[in-house]
């Protein structure tokens, strides 16, 4: 999900870790990126198809805190374990470059 809110949204690793589930705006179809790039705060368009699959995510997961979290609920992911899913991501898509996001580049 992450991997694919990334693409839909182009939000930057870090904004992704900092989202909240207030965050969401399902019946806007937005996502509120909070001090994000630039330390500025913006909405983000989100297809319906996002909001769906972002439902369905949470039904599974039931994150507490962020919409992404780590081992410990309430606890953001961690940065090392998206770069560990976007390596595992371009291997099974039989991407040859070297992926490496960083905290100022799209996942």
């Amino acid at each position: 999900m992450i991997l694919t809110l990334a693409y839909a949204t182009g939000l930057h690793r870090a904004e992704l870790l900092n989202l909240t589930l207030k965050h969401t705006d399902p019946p806007r179809n937005i996502i509120r990126v909070i001090k994000g790039k630039g330390n500025k705060s913006r909405e983000v368009p989100a297809s319906a198809v996002l909001i769906q699959q972002l439902r369905e995510y949470y039904k599974y997961y039931r994150p507490k805190t962020y919409l992404f979290e780590g081992y410990k609920p309430g606890m953001p992911y961690s940065a090392t374990s998206i770069e560990k899913i976007g390596k595992g991501a371009a291997v099974k898509a039989g991407i040859k470059k070297v992926i490496v996001p960083s905290h100022k580049q799209h996942i």
